[in-house]
């Protein structure tokens, strides 16, 4: 993500269509793959403390949107 933050709004979302079963790990932690609408990937290189707090984001913004 840019730093410049009128640089961050030109950049499209990502929508997530598929979370590929194929999960790895690599010497920063645990790979996953998204994959979007147009079959698009994007390979997520995670630690296990920056998993656990995507996580937990977003089960927040869904609790957020739908209610408990």
């Amino acid at each position: 993500m840019p730093k410049d933050p009128q640089r961050a709004r030109e950049i499209q979302d990502f929508v997530v269509t598929d979370v590929s079963q194929e999960a790895g790990y690599s010497d920063r932690g645990i790979v996953i793959t998204l994959v979007n609408i147009q079959g698009s990937r994007l390979r997520l290189h995670l630690t296990a403390a920056i998993g656990e707090l995507l996580c937990e984001r977003f089960a927040n913004a869904l609790e957020e949107r739908y209610g408990k």
